[in-house]
This record gives C-alpha cells, sequence and structure tokens, in this order.
C-alpha cells in the first residue's frame, strides 16, 4: 500500500536534480492522462466544446479548466474520473517490472509484466468484453461501439500482444505487428528512457527500440517514440525550465532533431520541423491539422505542439484537452516531457489529489530513481 501523498512528495523532493526530474516525469504521465481521461476519444470537437461550456453545474468554468470532467464523454468507455486509461497503464505496468527487477533490463521481463497487467489474474481489463464491443460496432458497420463499455477499454496493439504471448510466450511477444500506427510502444518504453537517462547512449537506444516493438514494427511509430523519449531523456539530465521561455523547450527539440537526421531517421526531422512551423498557431487548430487520433506521427507532433506553445505543465494539459481525438496518448507525452521540464513542484497538487494511482506510481517511481540506473 502505497504511503500519503504527501509525504512521498517530501521524499522526492531530498533526491538530486535529476532523481526529482525522473520521479516528475513518470508522475507527469500519469497525471495528464488521468486528467484527460473522461474526455477521451471524442472527435465531434463541436460536441465537446459544448459539453465543456455547459458544465456540470458545479460553477467550474470546464472549458477553461476540462481536467479530471467528473462525467464521462468518451463514447468507448466509462471508468470512475480519475483513473487512468490503457495507455498509462502500460507506463505503470513497466515501471513496476523495472523497481521489482531493481532497474535490470530483460525484454522477457518486460513483456511478462505486460502480460500480467493486462490479462493475468489481477486485471480490471476484460478481453471478452472489448471483442464484443468491437463485434458489435462491426455488425452494425458503426465507428464507434454502440454502447459505453463499462470498465478500461483494451487497445488492439494489447489485443494482438495477448495472441503473440498465448502463442509462444515472451519470447514471441517481443515482435510487434508492422501495421500498427499508435504510441503504446513509446509508452512501454517511456519508463526506461526516464530511469536510465544517462546511461550508454548505443545501449539505451537498442533497448528502447526492443521495447517499443513489443508493441510495433511500424518504423514510423518506433522512430517516433524513440525521438519521444530522447525529448523526455534531455529533459531529465538537463531541463528547459520556464524561466528560459519557448526557446528553451525549442533549443532540445533542435539538439533531438539533429540526432535523429543522424540516425537516418529524417522523418521524424521533418515531423518536429513542422510543429515548430506551428508554433505561432493555437493548439486545438494544430493538433486538427497535425491528427486527432492515436496514430503516428500525429500524436508525436500534437504532444510536442502542446509543450512547445505553453508555459507550464496544467496550461499544456488543458489545450491538449479542449483540442479533442485520442488526448490521453498526447497526455502521456506532454506529462512526462512538463514533468521533466517543470519538475515536482510544477505539477499542481490538486491535479495529483484527483489521480487514482498517483500515490503507487510517486512511490515506485521513487524507489527506482534512488536505484540510479545506467
Amino acid at each position: 500500500m502505497a504511503a500519503p501523498l504527501e509525504h512521498l512528495l517530501e521524499e522526492a523532493r531530498t533526491l538530486d536534480g535529476i532523481g526529482q526530474r525522473k520521479v516528475a516525469a513518470l508522475l507527469g504521465a500519469c497525471v495528464a492522462d488521468a486528467a484527460a481521461r473522461p474526455t477521451h476519444w471524442v472527435y465531434d470537437v463541436a460536441a465537446l466544446e459544448a459539453a465543456l461550456r455547459q458544465g456540470t453545474g458545479d460553477g467550474v468554468d470546464r472549458w477553461a479548466a476540462p481536467e479530471f470532467f467528473p462525467v464521462n464523454l468518451s463514447p468507448f468507455y466509462s471508468i470512475p474520473t480519475g483513473a487512468n486509461s490503457c495507455y498509462f497503464d502500460i507506463v505503470h505496468a513497466v515501471l513496476a517490472h523495472l523497481e521489482r527487477s531493481d532497474l535490470a533490463y530483460a525484454l522477457d521481463g518486460v513483456c511478462t509484466s505486460l502480460y500480467d497487467r493486462f490479462f493475468g489474474p489481477a486485471t480490471e481489463y476484460s478481453l471478452a468484453q472489448r471483442k464484443d464491443a468491437m463485434a458489435q460496432a462491426r455488425d452494425t458497420s458503426a465507428d464507434t461501439p454502440t454502447a459505453v463499455l463499462e470498465g478500461k477499454w483494451l487497445h488492439g496493439t494489447l489485443v494482438h500482444f495477448h495472441d503473440r504471448y498465448v502463442a509462444g510466450g515472451a519470447s514471441a511477444a517481443r515482435h510487434g505487428a508492422a501495421d500498427i500506427k499508435e504510441t503504446d510502444g513509446f509508452c512501454a518504453s517511456l519508463p526506461l528512457a526516464v530511469l536510465h537517462a544517462g546511461g550508454d547512449s548505443a545501449v539505451l537506444q537498442a533497448r528502447l527500440r526492443e521495447v517499443s516493438q513489443t508493441q510495433t514494427r511500424w518504423s514510423v511509430t518506433v522512430d517516433h517514440g524513440l525521438a519521444a523519449a530522447r525529448l523526455v531523456e534531455a529533459l531529465v539530465l538537463e531541463p528547459a525550465g520556464a524561466e528560459d521561455g519557448d526557446g528553451g523547450f525549442a533549443a532540445v527539440m533542435d539538439a533531438v532533431r539533429e540526432d535523429c537526421e543522424a540516425d537516418d531517421a529524417a522523418d521524424v526531422a521533418a515531423s518536429m520541423t513542422y510543429v515548430e512551423a506551428l508554433s505561432d498557431v493555437p493548439h486545438e487548430v494544430a493538433v486538427g491539422r497535425l491528427g486527432r487520433p492515436c496514430y503516428n506521427p500525429g500524436s508525436f507532433q500534437g504532444a510536442v505542439h502542446a509543450v512547445l506553445t505553453s508555459s507550464d505543465f496544467a496550461t499544456a494539459v488543458r489545450r491538449t484537452i479542449r483540442a479533442g481525438g485520442c488526448c490521453c496518448s498526447r497526455a502521456v507525452l506532454i506529462g512526462a516531457l512538463a514533468g521533466a521540464r517543470y519538475g515536482l513542484d510544477g505539477l499542481p497538487m490538486a491535479w495529483l489529489s484527483k489521480a487514482h494511482a498517483a500515490p503507487s506510481v510517486l512511490q515506485s517511481a521513487l524507489a527506482a530513481a534512488r536505484m540510479g540506473g545506467a
């Protein structure tokens, strides 16, 4: 059982700067995802705006502060406000594995941890329920399920992962499908990027690629996920804080873009250049151009745009919630980047208290950060 949140935060503040930013990146991803979850996968942005502006009669301006919306708006699934989406649950599963293994890297261990989290006896996810919902949608030629699923939504990426694991165990689960465009691979690699930040770059990049490829082997998604991990690692090691303005994060982007060009990932470098070209465009409009779904490069670009054009954690997350679509896939990366950039004190305490998993994530991240990493 996790210790009280305030006590854990006090302990985290005793870490050195890099250790604190490691904790803030992982905790930020958790909180941002939970804040966005009630509006997950709302693609009708006009309807989303109307619902937020109408609010819930509690006197809160929900257009200005859409986080932790008290009523589920997702047309796919409904879980209590404060719970996380499948995107952060992937992060959490790998974080828990690394904590248990004293940060030792073992790809089969990562695969087993993911399988247990989503398909083991203690999981709250239901593969049968998810398949039924999609079968009903197919029967009616609907774009979304005919009824909102009560409970957590299991991603199609993980359904493929399940089938490979059942067929051949952890070794068979190492190799994701070649046509999956979603962000699950980055989510799986995020704890490794954070906790091993500053280690041997070539070794870390190879491991990040391996972990990402447990979910997908589509090169565009994998390469953008690696760039996302590099951005997070760079901010963990040397933050571009609020006092640096937009230029601080832009400089981090420039350095990562150079790494991408050196690694023959020109498409990722071009993606980042396009985001910078939209820096004067309102985030909600920019996401419409970049792409609202979970797919890459749009999910990566939308998250980077939010951090580039915002001056604090809350603003970045709020903007991406109002942008609609797959706000949770963007929020995980936004939370990690902004968490590392602004540190523990940049995470709104009111938000931390509303995110159900925050105490357990903080406890695991704190324990893992104390172990170091290489």
